[in-house]
């Protein structure tokens, strides 16, 4: 029985290597060992305090992500993705040309072992860091409207609290901020908003400074924007005072001749379609411009209505026609002056009949289109007694024109007199 079990105890070793190699073989030709590489695994800070301690904050310049190669059997390599691994960098390594290493390592998976994964290497291998002194300041925080609020409606007011905010972060970070901005969208809005939002710090360029470098010291500010509803008012500039004597104001020009102003609903209801300014033409003899503030007058006038001006103009500008007045002479005849208001028993007469001259004073193309008939002269001689009286004859005209004094002598008698 030995004998059976040594014989040829060569060639039964040698076979038996033989099947164990041929066994490996088709073991690697199905599930082959293979190299690959994993890229931009992100890496993650652990005891981040180290640095801060010293107050010092830091950017990092290169090292956020780490590629790997990797050695294990196809069936496990193939499998893996970025999410499969974890990287670190302890701060606590920090070397004194401010590098942190690097390290990797596999999840644990229910698919495969720790064990069957191989890492060859990674790179980089040292996440590189700035230190810099920490800093803060205070900014002043505006609010950014962002869209355009519904049509026939204004923005009159907004505000945020707080106003200011601290934001801290490494010096270098810090000046980069030329603003800090609440933001808030109102496109199509009707009615006033008041939300929450995170401010947002901008450089001189307009762009966004990394939020991840900085440190607000709140997370969010309340923004309130008032929005009111609009109405067009149609303005009437109105004379007041005279122009200086033997000129006339022919007409008072407004730019614009409308506006707008924004109130609540009920007291825009109150204040109508029109806004009469008054214009004060005192002594003028000449054309004149000027203007009026209009939110001064609303805010005088108005001062309960709380009306804002919605135009960029806060001013209309006035301007005031000024002409010379000219006269001319119209002759009537003394049957055509008409008596009123006789007094009860009494008639009047001419006490010399003929032609009366009437001095007219108005402007020039007016006078220039008047005619005789339609200057209506007449005599008024209410409260006159019987007697002799001295008057001056006035005219019934719808022509912007004024008589000169032209003086008749009136006999008032008895109705029974001849």
């Amino acid at each position: 029985m030995k004998n059976i079990l040594t014989k040829n105890l060569g060639y039964k070793f040698l076979s038996l290597l033989l099947a164990i190699v041929i066994w490996v073989t088709i073991t690697n030709y199905n599930d082959p060992y293979i190299t690959d590489t994993i890229e931009d695994i992100p890496v993650s800070i652990q005891n981040e305090n180290e640095v801060e301690e010293k107050n010092k904050m830091f950017e990092i310049e290169s090292g956020e992500k780490v590629s790997i190669m990797v050695r294990g059997k196809r069936s496990v390599i193939d499998q893996l993705r970025a999410s499969n691994f974890t990287a670190t960098a302890d701060f606590r390594q920090l070397s004194i040309v401010n590098a942190v290493p690097i390290k990797v390592v596999p999840k644990r998976s229910t698919k495969y072992s720790v064990s069957d994964i191989e890492i060859l290497t990674k790179t980089p291998e040292m996440m590189i860091l700035t230190l810099e002194d920490s800093g803060e300041q205070t900014f002043r925080v505006d609010v950014d409207i962002l869209g355009e609020v519904a049509e026939g409606y204004y923005i009159a007011s907004k505000s945020v609290n707080p106003s200011v905010i601290k934001v801290s972060g490494s010096q270098k970070q810090i000046a980069k901020i030329a603003s800090v901005v609440a933001r808030l969208n109102i496109s199509g809005a009707k009615e006033s908003v008041s939300v929450n939002v995170s401010p947002i710090a901008y450089d001189t360029n307009n762009y966004p400074v990394d939020s991840t470098k900085i440190v607000y010291s709140m997370d969010t500010v309340q923004t309130d924007v008032k929005i009111l509803p609009t109405k067009e008012i149609t303005l009437k500039i109105t004379q007041e005072g005279e122009a200086e004597p033997g000129y006339e104001c022919t007409e008072l020009l407004s730019k614009p001749e409308k506006i707008r102003i924004a109130g609540t609903q009920e007291e825009l209801e109150k204040i109508g379609s029109y806004l009469v300014l008054p214009y004060d033409i005192s002594g003028m003899k000449q054309t004149t411009s000027g203007e009026i503030d209009l939110e001064s007058y609303l805010n005088e006038h108005y001062p309960e209505n709380g009306f804002i001006l919605v135009e960029e103009s806060k001013t209309v500008a006035v301007t005031a026609m000024i002409e010379k007045l000219e006269e001319k002479d119209f002759w009537v005849k003394t049957s055509e002056i008409t008596f009123k208001n006789i007094p009860n028993g009494l008639k009047a007469r001419f006490r010399v009949d003929g032609d009366v001259r009437l001095r007219v004073k108005g402007l020039s193309d007016v006078l220039e289109k008047l005619t005789v008939e339609e200057l209506h002269p007449y005599i008024d001689l209410s409260n006159r007694q019987k007697g002799t009286h001295y008057i001056s004859v006035g005219i019934d005209t719808r022509a912007r024109v004024q008589v000169m004094s032209a003086n008749v002598s009136i006999e008032l008698v008895d109705e029974a007199e001849r």
